[in-house]
Order: structure tokens, then C-alpha cells, then sequence
């Protein structure tokens, strides 16, 4: 079976904490959420897969800032901070060994009380019950030569794509019910086509700037392959970061982490279209079955004084048919539900290509934001 990562955000249900953690976000974080702890708080997260790291922001300053990890009670790390100058997003402050195809836990413990923002874990896994991610550098995308790879602590994996030359395209392979594309936008005048297994291409002009945008969304696609081709329309800049893929199946026997991607309306048929018939074909059998009874016990009794009365079975009787109040007709109806997904507007948020100008998240241990 194919090992794909799985991303899981610091909000994530599946994900404890103990004590309640603090809560803060910033446009370059994962959802644009993270999560802080005091001194000896912990957060433990159960998954189904061979290995996880756990990414975070790391505050830029010289305080103290340490984590410890352990998984299933025997593996064991620690991060200290590096005090980097500046806020740096995306950093992975630990990461397991290879560990065994099965289910473990992984606990997190703060152990100063300056804190660590935690943003959000990937994990490689078999699982098909947590949504997908795919960096933009993933060796199933293929690009046409004139894109170029940009490194910043604001991006996934701190790389992005970048194009600036109208027919620039890439295309991406994949296995599931729904993709999203995830991108910075430094450029209102761009405009990218979106095919989907070669269909007519839908056309986007982001209507702002911003990180951490979604600039496309599927919406539910049927279970199997597809293949998306994404290429920019004119010389204006566009970006790639990282998609989000839905898995074709949800079936697993582990833990199923809740997806990050834009939730899909499913249609489901009624209760009452299933129990209805069901009740109608219980009905007519018990009706037929009383009825049987009824016209045996008759028969019963009609012999019985027959031989009472000293009647002989073979002197030809007239039949009188016995009344029955019963009626086989019936009529049903049912209605069948249609929904729609909807496709997810872009959210707004900081420009990349003002990164100089604005000044750095405050990381105060009072009011707990980054």
C-alpha cells in the first residue's frame, strides 16, 4: 500500500493538551493557528504511521525555549531553541526515528516557560483516514523548465514555485475525492487556468494578496486517479506551495484525523426511504400468513361438523367463499437528495512581498500570540 504524509493542525481534536494551552496565529502559519504551553504542560497525539515530525514557530529572541518528546513510553528528544534573529515559521523542531507500520503515541512536554508554538504535525503513513499533504518540491508534480524555486521561513517547507511567463504550467497526478492548491499571491493582475482530467480549464484572478492562500479548491471529484494541469495565463507572477488531497478511501484501524481541507456536503439516502418498504414487505407477508390461518382453521371447523352431523365427505357441497378484509394494493414514493459542494473563497491575509515592511508577530508571554 502507498505511504503518503499526513498534516494535522495544532487545533486538531485529536490532539490533547494538557493543560488548555494558550492559542495565537499568524497568515504564515498552518490555518493560521499555533498553540503554546507553560512550563510542564504536555500535548499528546496518537497516529497510525511510520514516523512524524512536529513543526513549529520559534520565536526570535534568547530566552530559554525547550520541548521533550516521547513516543510510546521509549523513544525520546529534546529541542532547544537556537534563538534565531527573527520569528522563523515552518521550523521542525524534532523528528522521530523510522518506527514501526502501527499505531503510537506521541507526547509533548514544555519544559520552560517561555513556550514553543506548535503549528502543526506530518506524519508518513498508510492511513487513508487524514488528509494528504504535497510539497511544492514533491517529485509527482512536473513543471515546465521556466519555473523557479524560492526559499523563505514564510513557506511550507520554506520553498515555493514561481512563474512569470504566460504557458508556464505544471501538472500533478494524484489519487483521491478533492485537491486544493495552496499559494502566496504578490500579484492582483495574475491570472491561472485550472484543468482537471482534461476538461474546459476554470480561470482565476486573485482578488488579493496574501500567504497561505487557497487558489483553487475541486470540490468532490468521484474516488479514483485524476490529474490536474495548472498554468499561468499571462507574465504576471504566480505561486505554488502546497496542496491538500482528500484520500479516495477512508477506511483504516487506527485514529482518523480531522481533515484540514474545506469540509464536502455528502448525500445520504433517508431513513425513511429504506425502513418504509422494508415495513410494507413485513406487512403483506404477516397479512398472506393471517390469512392462510384463518381460511385452515375454517376448513377445520367445516370438517368437524361435517362429521358430527353424519354428513358424507363425498355428497357434493356448494362453496360459499369466506369474506376477507384484506386489500393488496399499495402505493409508495421517495425523494432523492442532490447536494453540492462549494467551492472556498480565499481568505485574506499579509502580502509575502511586504515581508520587510511589517513588522514581526509579538511573541509576549502574556498575551500568548505569534
Amino acid at each position: 500500500m502507498a505511504t503518503n504524509t499526513a498534516i494535522v493542525d495544532d487545533r486538531d481534536s485529536l490532539i490533547h493538551y494538557s493543560p488548555a494551552w494558550g492559542q495565537s496565529g499568524t497568515p504564515e502559519e498552518f490555518d493560521a493557528t499555533t498553540s503554546v504551553g507553560t512550563a510542564a504542560s504536555a500535548a499528546s497525539f496518537t497516529f497510525v504511521g511510520t514516523s512524524i515530525t512536529v513543526y513549529a514557530t520559534v520565536p526570535g529572541d534568547t530566552l530559554p525555549r525547550n520541548l521533550a518528546f516521547l513516543v510510546d513510553n521509549s523513544i525520546s528528544g529534546t529541542f532547544n531553541s537556537p534563538h534565531p534573529v527573527n520569528n522563523t515559521h515552518h521550523f521542525a523542531v524534532w523528528s522521530s526515528p523510522t518506527l514501526s507500520n502501527a499505531t503510537h503515541t506521541l507526547v509533548i512536554t514544555q519544559e520552560t516557560s517561555a513556550g514553543v508554538f506548535l503549528d502543526y504535525f506530518l506524519y508518513n503513513t498508510t492511513s487513508t483516514s487524514a488528509t494528504y499533504f504535497i510539497d511544492d518540491r514533491d517529485p509527482r508534480i512536473t513543471y515546465t523548465p521556466a519555473w523557479s524555486q524560492n526559499n523563505s521561513e514564510a513557506y511550507f517547507q520554506q520553498t515555493s514555485q514561481q512563474s512569470t511567463s504566460a504557458g508556464d504550467a505544471f501538472s500533478f497526478s494524484f489519487e483521491g475525492t478533492s485537491i486544493s492548491v495552496h499559494a502566496p499571491v504578490t500579484d492582483t493582475a495574475s491570472n491561472i487556468s485550472f484543468a482537471m482530467d482534461g476538461g474546459p480549464p476554470l480561470f482565476h484572478v486573485p482578488p488579493q494578496t496574501g500567504l497561505n492562500l487557497v487558489i483553487y479548491d475541486s470540490g468532490d471529484l468521484a474516488p479514483g486517479n485524476h490529474t490536474l494541469v495548472v498554468a499561468a495565463e499571462n507574465d504576471h507572477s504566480v505561486w505554488v506551495d502546497y496542496f491538500l488531497v482528500t484520500p479516495s478511501s477512508s477506511s483504516s484501524t487506527g485514529p482518523s484525523p480531522a481533515s484540514s481541507s474545506t469540509p464536502k456536503a455528502k448525500s445520504s439516502t433517508p431513513i425513511g426511504e429504506i425502513v418504509g418498504p422494508v415495513l410494507g414487505v413485513f406487512s403483506v407477508v404477516a397479512l398472506i400468513a393471517g390469512a392462510a390461518l384463518i381460511l385452515r382453521r375454517r376448513r377445520r371447523q367445516r370438517q368437524r361438523r361435517r362429521e358430527l352431523l353424519g354428513f358424507d365427505p363425498f355428497v357434493a357441497m356448494q362453496d360459499v367463499p369466506a369474506r376477507t378484509p384484506f386489500s393488496n394494493s399499495a402505493s409508495t414514493s421517495s425523494t432523492e437528495l442532490l447536494t453540492k459542494s462549494s467551492r472556498v473563497a480565499p481568505s485574506s491575509s499579509l502580502s509575502p512581498a511586504a515581508y520587510s515592511d511589517v513588522p514581526p508577530p509579538n511573541y509576549s508571554e502574556n498575551s500568548g500570540t505569534s
